[in-house]
């Protein structure tokens, strides 16, 4: 969907807000942790198409977020969901 990744609290905000509400029935399911580094493991849906995901986020030595990064699978949940945000980066990019 995107070459470079979304930087600024303003901007990830904004996305999260699409997120919000595209995905419905979100549910974590299981987390993983190990030193400055997590892994949270979800499923949801966009429409009807199912999706699952894991948010691997990379902590700094203050304890703030660094790095966030999603990755959804199965191929037709990732077509549903650049479906859904595609035409929304615009107003997350502004």
């Amino acid at each position: 969907m995107l070459d470079d990744p979304i930087v600024g609290k303003t901007r990830v905000a904004r996305l999260f807000r699409v997120l919000d509400e595209v995905f419905d029935e979100i549910r974590f399911v299981d987390e993983f942790a190990a030193g400055e580094r997590a892994a949270l493991v979800f499923a949801a849906r966009i429409d009807a198409q199912p999706v699952e995901g894991v948010d691997l986020i990379a902590f700094d030595a203050s304890g703030h977020i660094a790095t966030f990064r999603v990755m959804v699978r199965p191929l037709a949940g990732m077509q549903a969901l650049a479906a859904a945000v595609g035409p929304r980066l615009g107003e997350i990019l502004e």
